[in-house]
């Protein structure tokens, strides 16, 4: 199995037990009302006609009446359906048993319909209709009934409402999962998948499945992730790299013009080449790196060029830089060190003048009483 079939698989299981672990809750909350209805025979709560129009037996009707089964020969059996549905209703209809119920349509005969619980209250009729029976439960509030016990405020209804888009889910994960790992999980969980409708059977198998394979699992996940962790390191070193240069870049532009120019003055100039750099060389005072003032200027210009010119931002940031022990001991200890370097540079070549004058008038003093006592 791949490295990212293996990461989906843990993804997946983890969300279907999560999804499984609400499910149960609500499902132990909001169970089944398996008796206190009361049923009203001879009505027909879903249409003014009998059957409903427009639409063939088992199917929905209109927006609020969901089809919930077939088969079912007495109300009781329907309201049972119902109840077991994850779904919640209003009201459950049952649409009879007898050839005169349904008008001759015999395709009518003993199907089973739920009233979605947000329909409006004229979602719902009250038609003379031999055979049908409506059911409504004694259970619930504000004047509304449904099929779930449990359901006595709206934080409940809203709880119970999530039951069915949790079962879809899961469904929906289980076929996921089983289709991800078509080649590991062995040819029953495959056969089961395709064939069997108790869902719960299927996740059993799932389930271990991936406990049987969960430490090899775990093992390239952590490998996945110490490959995405490394893969984002280079990255942000890439994109640091590319944000520095861009910084720097007119420093280039900068010293490509001098070499221009330079180059030009010395193609037109009647000295020769030695001639040149011999001029030169007599031109340029070695000493000039041990001027602290010229020193802190290039650098002081240096960090304005790269940082912007926001004064308060760049001593902000170089206070950071400097209370910040790994600028001096950690991974960037080279920048400290030449820190340091020009920090006793410009010390040294500070107080050397400052107390030049003062070391020659003690060195003056100093000949005078040597020459007095000789």
């Amino acid at each position: 199995m791949s490295y990212s079939d293996s990461s989906q698989l843990l993804n997946k299981q983890a969300e279907l037990k999560l999804l499984q672990a609400k499910y149960e809750t609500y499902a132990a909350s909001y169970s089944p009302i398996a008796a206190a209805t009361i049923t009203t025979p001879n009505k027909n709560a879903i249409s003014t006609t009998n059957p409903p129009p427009g639409v063939r037996p088992g199917e929905d009707f209109n927006e609020y009446w969901k089809f919930i089964s077939s088969g079912a020969t007495t109300p009781a059996g329907c309201w049972t359906s119902a109840t077991r549905d994850p779904r919640v209703f209003q009201k459950v209809v049952y649409t009879g048993d007898t050839t005169s119920t349904n008008n001759g349509d015999a395709a009518w005969n003993k199907k089973c319909y739920g009233l979605t619980w947000d329909a409006p209250t004229e979602a719902s009729y009250n038609t003379d209709a031999p055979g049908y029976s409506t059911m409504v439960s004694d259970v619930g509030f504000a004047n509304k009934k449904y099929t779930k016990t449990g359901i006595t405020s709206m934080d409940a209804l809203n709880e119970a409402t999530q039951m069915s888009d949790l079962k879809t889910r899961m469904d929906s994960l289980i076929e996921e999962i089983a289709l991800i790992a078509t080649s590991s999980i062995n040819s029953e969980l495959e056969e089961l998948s395709k064939t069997s409708s108790d869902k719960s059977a299927v996740i059993q198998k799932i389930n271990q499945y991936m406990n049987s394979s969960t430490t090899d699992i775990d093992s390239k996940y952590k490998t996945i992730e110490l490959r995405k962790n490394m893969n984002n390191v280079y990255e942000d070193v890439n994109k640091q790299i590319t944000l520095n240069s861009r910084k720097y870049k007119f420093v280039f532009y900068f010293l490509i013009g001098i070499i221009i120019i330079l180059s030009y003055i010395s193609y037109v100039s009647k000295l020769t080449i030695i001639e040149q750099v011999s001029a030169l060389t007599n031109w340029v005072t070695w000493g000039w790196w041990a001027n602290w003032g010229i020193i802190t200027f290039v650098v002081v210009l240096l960090i304005l060029s790269s940082f912007g010119w926001d004064m308060r931002g760049n001593i902000m940031m170089l206070w950071r830089y400097l209370s910040d022990p790994s600028f001096w001991t950690g991974q960037m200890w080279w920048i400290g060190v030449t820190f340091l370097f020009l920090i006793v540079i410009f010390a040294y070549t500070t107080f050397k003048s400052f107390f030049a004058p003062v070391m020659a008038v003690l060195e003056k003093v100093d000949t005078q009483v040597s020459g007095d006592d000789e």
